[in-house]
């Protein structure tokens, strides 16, 4: 029988874990919908006081520019992460939906899990990309073109650098709430990169805990809670891969501007490896992220 080998698929994991640091923020894909919290279900206190309708704001022209932080580990392998993400709001229609494009203004690495060359040739893929996509007052993406500027294998990698940007929306709620008040949402995401191909089902539930006084009129501030399933899992020929993983975060929303001020997470992911039906060994991993607005 074969031994399962991790660690390639560890340099797999981590560059997943990168590309979805801001998961627990994730907005929706195109064809899910955000739907309010059953009304028999618990929240983390009694709804009271003021409501508040949470919505983005797209001005024409706007460029708001985000630093992004995020760590992960897999297998022992560390890899630390600072990026510059720029958002241009190119047009806004009449529904308040806005046409963006995101580009990575800037890009560094630190690794033990990728060799120099390919960090260099992971920056320059990062400055090169750009993605274009709209999104409504909620934060749904509600289509996207492909990603611009890569070719070849990296199309794929860009396709996951893709999530990073889709995920730093948060999914806000359809109707006002008050403090205590949650919803939930629901996706999946689908990684994929040179052999490995993961589907993960996450589960979301958002509480707003606070409406926060101060200069820029209230900050709602937002806790999320993410339970992960790996459904569908390959990460090399007769390699399954299951798993499970919860994270947690918090996001900051700036109610007048109609603009997510900083979003904050915390994930642990244990992954089972299966070759030919025999599982092998059990893999952790974690990552953790901070993003917040700079201008």
């Amino acid at each position: 029988m074969s031994r399962v080998t991790p660690r390639p698929f560890a340099l797999v994991a981590a560059a997943f874990l990168a590309a979805s640091s801001a998961l627990a923020q994730s907005a929706p894909r195109a064809d899910a919908a955000t739907r309010p919290r059953d009304g028999g279900a618990s929240s983390a206190q009694a709804p009271s006081g003021p409501t508040a309708t949470l919505r983005f704001r797209y001005s024409q022209g706007a460029r708001l520019r985000y630093a992004v932080r995020s760590s992960q580990t897999a297998q022992g392998l560390a890899s630390n992460i600072n990026q510059t993400l720029e958002l241009e709001t190119q047009r806004v229609q009449p529904d308040g939906s806005a046409e963006q494009r995101a580009r990575t203004v800037s890009f560094s690495m630190e690794s033990g899990a990728l060799p120099q060359q390919q960090r260099q040739l992971l920056q320059q893929a990062m400055l090169n990309a750009s993605f274009q996509f709209r999104v409504d007052p909620r934060g749904h993406v509600v289509s996207r073109q492909p990603v611009q500027g890569l070719q070849g294998s990296l199309v794929e990698l860009g396709d996951q650098v893709w999530q990073t940007v889709e995920g730093s929306l948060p999914a806000l709620p359809p109707t006002p709430v008050a403090v205590g008040a949650s919803w939930t949402d629901s996706k999946q995401v689908r990684f994929a990169l040179g052999a490995a191909r993961l589907v993960m089902r996450v589960e979301l539930t958002y509480t707003l805990r606070e409406l926060r006084s101060g200069a820029q009129g209230p900050t709602a501030i937002i806790g999320v809670a993410m339970n992960l399933t790996v459904a569908q899992g390959v990460g090399a020929p007769n390699v399954a891969v299951s798993g499970s993983g919860r994270a947690t975060g918090e996001v900051h929303f700036l109610v007048d501007r109609g603009v997510l001020q900083r979003a904050t997470s915390n994930l642990s992911l244990d992954v089972n490896f299966t070759s030919r039906g025999t599982r092998q060994q059990t893999m952790r991993m974690t990552a953790t992220s901070d993003l917040s607005l700079q201008n």
